[in-house]
């Protein structure tokens, strides 16, 4: 069986590894509109997944859809057998999974749903089928817009559908202000790259349960292989199944963010934790010596503080567009929201602890000046507030790392 997924551009899509993690030979192709046809008839693959912008223009060129995916409007995924082809919607599925996950039940809700192509055809579908109270969908033209959207201030359940804030766009701004609905529940963003749009980080913020669409992404992609008959004996479609594909892509994909006071053996641990879990290892402070051409310590003294932090902050942001890496941050790194908000996008975050009496103050110019006991009363609650988790290093470095692997792989 050869499969892949079609779309305009798809740098951002993590389709080809969790189907190759599930030992099936799958490619990433961008195929442009007038294309379309021609590829679907006679490229030599038997299974296709269809994403942005192309799960309605498929139909036309199907011999047979599935109901519900007639109902809705539009295929992810096709088999073709026979010289036919068939049409599905795993993405109803899916979403209807990573839905129930963060606890998110559609009966009886008011449902705002983020966007009007194919994939919030399947959202307002899922939101009739399961008896929401009241639908509607936001556009930037239409009756409906960002603008006047706020009129629905007793929205439960907001579905973002739209490609808004998907890599390489993460620093695009939320679509909506969501403090004004008060009524709010919860939040489902169908984006998975980055692992947190600024929807979801402003959800995280007013502690609304929220989600990104990996775990959509991922139940889909097996509900497509079944359909496939991939595992005709072995259905994978199971939630044990889909947890552990999903924990292995989360892991893989994820930036490991290293948090901590000077001195607290962040980039130790950083370099052993690479190599356990064969992520490229950078480290913030060596990033910004190579790009400033003198240590940091001669270039606080001659520019400042502030002009250090300018630096680090740029550094930070261009660090946070990518993924796979373990980053070892400077002490002071997280005391600028903008580098905590970069940083979020898609890290998970590692307080990695170390008592005062230990840390070391050598090469450490703001640590010698202003004292470390007076830097870590300063420090503390943000290291603790941004934290996914902490881990103590304090004895060997290497039981610090076994801790780290451990709790990254029960996230």
């Amino acid at each position: 069986m050869k499969a892949c997924l079609i779309g305009e551009k798809l740098s951002h899509s993590y389709s080809k590894e969790i189907h190759e993690f599930m030992h099936l030979e799958y490619d990433s192709i961008e195929v442009k509109r007038e294309e379309l046809e021609a590829f679907l008839k006679d490229s030599p693959y038997e299974g296709f997944n269809v994403t942005i912008p192309y799960k309605q223009d498929v139909i036309k060129y199907l011999d047979e859809i599935d109901k519900d995916a007639k109902e809705i409007g539009a295929v992810n995924t096709i088999i073709k057998k026979n010289g036919k082809l068939y049409g599905y919607n795993t993405d109803l599925f899916g979403l209807e999974l990573g839905l129930k996950r963060i606890g998110a039940s559609l009966k009886g809700k008011n449902v705002l749903i983020l966007g009007t192509g194919g994939a919030s055809k399947t959202a307002y579908y899922l939101s009739m089928k399961n008896g929401a109270k009241s639908v509607n969908l936001v556009s930037r033209s239409g009756e409906l817009t960002y603008t006047n959207v706020y009129s629905f201030s007793d929205t439960n359940v907001i579905i973002n559908t739209t490609p808004n804030g998907m890599y390489p766009h993460i620093n695009d701004k939320s679509l909506l202000d969501l403090s004004k609905f008060p009524s709010i529940t919860h939040v489902y963003d169908l984006i998975y790259n980055p692992l947190s749009t600024e929807l979801l980080l402003d959800a995280k913020k007013l502690n609304i349960p929220s989600d990104n669409g990996l775990y959509m992404l991922v139940a889909q992609a097996l509900k497509a292989e079944e359909l496939w008959n991939v595992n005709k004996d072995n259905p994978v479609s199971d939630v044990k199944t889909i947890n552990r594909v999903y924990r292995y892509i989360r892991l893989k994909k994820a930036n490991i963010i290293l948090e901590g006071m000077p001195g607290s053996g962040k980039s130790t641990v950083g370099r052993l934790l690479s190599k356990r879990l064969s992520k490229d290892y950078v480290d913030v402070d060596a990033v910004i010596t190579s790009r400033i051409g003198m240590s940091i310590t001669d270039y606080i003294t001659k520019n400042g503080e502030k002009a250090f932090r300018d630096v680090e902050s740029e550094v930070i942001k261009e660090l946070s567009l990518k993924n796979s890496l373990i980053i070892a941050l400077g002490g002071g790194s997280i005391l600028r929201e903008e580098n905590r908000k970069c940083l979020r996008k898609n890290g998970i975050i590692v307080y990695v602890k170390r008592d005062n009496e230990k840390l070391s103050k050598r090469d450490r110019p703001i640590s010698q000046a202003e004292g470390i006991d007076k830097i870590y009363k300063e420090r503390r609650a943000i290291y603790e507030s941004f934290m996914d988790f902490s881990v103590d290093n304090n004895t060997m470095v290497n039981d610090a790392v076994d801790e780290i692997y451990q709790k990254l792989n029960t996230l």
